[in-house]
């Protein structure tokens, strides 16, 4: 039994350590796809690249490439200097069995050896026509490459996307921490880029759950935390005259730090504030008739106003931010109350 587990155990070493070293000589083998510009015009010819890249041998390659008709036709393909460098003979051929699929093939030719490279070098160049306003893929398929023995070599490859006439784009925006009923502002300008038209020229509009509160204007957006902690999503919309892209923001709520001593008392006696929320001005109801005196904080715990109260009292807010206010009634015991400030 001990043998026969042990002779297992060779023959799963074995072809472990033969799968890593296959893995190892062919895994830097690269077959890319690159487009000329990040965009393109709806006028303007579309050239892509078939590039390989860190190849020790090689004779000969057959692929189809895949794209989307209705975005660009195929045109015509030139031959790129990597297999011919050297002024070897070549040959090409190419076919469209359907109006998405090109089928392509280009070898040496004779007994010769194959072609190295250890950086980037051309196989050929596609060209497409540009047919109307769109993102797609070009992707690669069936690919076959081959040394100058005829032995398939295994590469990894990589597609590309056709931007034709440059939609609008998001770069990717941090996630956002805020404080339960604080609020942060992004600079939208760092993060929008449209290469069709100016900035201010975007149309930019979100959707936020109920647990927040979002403010856009032309270039910023304010997020405010309302009632609750928690992980929420903004959804970003940005569109010009063409195209319409979203982004989702992610916003952490967490629990505020305490602003008062913990000895504060919080009793809720014969004060009413009104109206809470409020646009401007609140006022200060009271029945108790001695000296009663009050502080009025902002979320970080800054004392921003002091005064005393008597029967009745308007106090404005009109100066102050958007957000959440605390006021502190001191008598013989505290009173807190939370104020809210509305846009």
């Amino acid at each position: 039994m001990v043998k026969v587990l042990v002779y297992s155990f060779k023959i799963i070493f074995v072809l472990c350590f033969s799968l890593f070293t296959y893995t190892t000589l062919h895994s830097e083998s690269q077959l890319l796809l690159l487009p000329e510009l990040d965009y393109f015009q709806l006028e303007q010819d579309i050239f892509v690249s078939l590039n390989i890249d860190n190849i020790d041998d090689l004779y000969g390659i057959s692929c189809d490439i895949v794209f989307d008709p209705t975005s660009a036709s195929f045109d015509q393909i030139d031959e790129g200097n990597f297999l011919n460098i050297n002024g070897n003979s070549t040959v090409m051929q190419y076919d469209t069995f359907s109006n998405n699929r090109i089928i392509f093939a280009l070898s040496l030719i004779g007994q010769v050896p194959g072609v190295c490279c250890a950086g980037s070098s051309t196989v050929a160049v596609f060209k497409f026509n540009p047919l109307l306003y769109s993102i797609s893929c070009i992707s690669l398929e069936n690919i076959i490459l081959l040394d100058s023995n005829l032995e398939e070599i295994e590469c990894i490859s990589s597609n590309c996307l056709i931007n034709i006439g440059g939609i609008p784009s998001i770069i990717d925006i941090p996630n956002i921490e805020i404080p339960l009923y604080e609020q942060h502002t992004i600079y939208l300008t760092e993060f929008v880029f449209d290469p069709n038209t100016s900035f201010e020229e975007l149309s930019i509009t979100t959707s936020f759950p109920q647990q927040l509160n979002v403010f856009t204007n032309e270039t910023d957006l304010t997020i405010q935390s309302l009632n609750e902690t928690g992980n929420f999503n903004i959804t970003l919309t940005v569109s010009d005259n063409n195209f319409l892209v979203e982004k989702n923001i992610c916003v952490l709520v967490n629990p505020i730090t305490a602003i008062f001593d913990e000895d504060d008392v919080y009793t809720f006696d014969s004060i009413d504030i009104f109206p809470n929320p409020t646009r401007d001005n609140i006022e200060i109801n009271s029945n108790n008739k001695s000296k009663l005196t009050y502080n009025i904080y902002n979320i970080k715990g800054q004392k921003l106003i002091f005064d005393k109260v008597g029967n009745s009292r308007s106090i404005s807010l009109s100066k102050y931010p958007t957000g959440i206010y605390f006021i502190k009634f001191n008598n013989e015991k505290s009173t807190i109350k939370k104020i809210i400030k509305l846009h």
